[in-house]
């Protein structure tokens, strides 16, 4: 797998910024990880919109899912300049999520509520949810495909099943919100730096990446405090940055 960072701010994006939004791609195709505000300008940098197979959303608040209905046009539009664009388009997301709000989406795009004990085939990668801990429906990702592991925390507090799921984990692309001198959230359903790495050590990942970040507050103090409770790699998302998860190493 690889994994290309379309969107790694959270709330709202800073100047040529976007929130959050991951491609993954796989042998079978391509994966749109949450498509936060300015998520789609980014992601045509690496290919039209049109590829893309499947969509996962973490949970509904607008900075995961801002440019989902911008998507939505562009890909009418494609069709209409005679693409060949996949109808419907799979977008999965938490079963306990304000579904109300995505009935527009339709027909471009097939709603899948998601059960936390199924494991989806999507685009030749094993999909598992885990429910994590936020203020609406949120779910982790968790993405398997030839023994190669990512694990995407969505937005979350330190939670077990986030841990759980996070299980030897190549990658685990941790949100960290609550960065030092940061005037960004309240906390709330969020965490830092420090707890992002206790999560990556207690899961035995190889690797972290903080993402979700603030527009404000010290970023490297952020990445220096997470390194001094993860022994292994630990980076900052940033946009266009590219990772190969796992054997591609």
């Amino acid at each position: 797998m690889r994994l290309v960072v379309l969107g790694c701010w959270g709330g709202f994006p800073p100047a040529g910024g976007a929130t959050s939004g991951y491609l993954v791609e796989t042998k079978a195709g391509s994966i749109l990880l949450d498509c936060g505000s300015g998520v789609l300008s980014q992601l045509s940098f690496y290919k039209p919109p049109f590829q893309v197979g499947a969509v996962i959303l973490s949970h509904l608040h607008n900075d995961h899912v801002a440019d989902l209905p911008v998507l939505q046009y562009a890909l009418r539009t494609y069709a209409r300049r005679g693409f060949a664009v996949n109808f419907p388009v799979p977008v999965y997301v938490p079963a306990d999520a304000d579904l109300s709000s995505l009935e527009h989406l339709e027909p471009e795009f097939k709603v899948i509520p998601v059960d936390t004990g199924t494991a989806y085939d999507i685009l030749s990668a094993r999909v598992t949810f885990a429910p994590t801990t936020h203020p609406v429906a949120s779910n982790a990702v968790r993405l398997e495909e030839d023994g190669s592991v990512l694990v995407y925390s969505g937005d979350s507090e330190p939670d077990d099943n986030l841990t759980e799921l996070a299980l030897h984990a190549d990658l685990l692309l941790c949100e960290s919100t609550n960065v030092p001198e940061s005037f960004h959230s309240s906390g709330r359903g969020h965490m830092g730096p420090i707890e992002a790495a206790q999560t990556a050590k207690s899961a035995q990942a190889k690797g972290l990446v903080l993402t979700h970040l603030p527009s404000d507050g010290d970023l490297l103090h952020a990445r220096e405090l997470a390194r001094m409770a993860f022994a292994g790699p630990v980076e900052l998302a940033s946009v266009k940055s590219v990772y190969a998860v796992g054997e591609a190493e």
